[in-house]
């Protein structure tokens, strides 16, 4: 029985380890692409005055 409650702990775990990671890995892309835009924003609006 302990065994079996062992083995469920252990994929709760690992399946919060997966829910972390993939909500770091969307809030990265999330930064890089809002940076990206920022930076492409910048640049149009230089282009703009010119």
């Amino acid at each position: 029985m302990s065994v079996k409650k062992d083995y469920v702990k252990e994929l709760e775990v690992a399946r919060e380890k997966m829910e972390a990671a993939t909500k770091n890995y969307y809030v990265a892309l999330e930064k890089k692409l809002m940076s990206e835009a920022i930076k492409r924003g910048i640049a149009e609006a230089k282009a703009k005055k010119r």
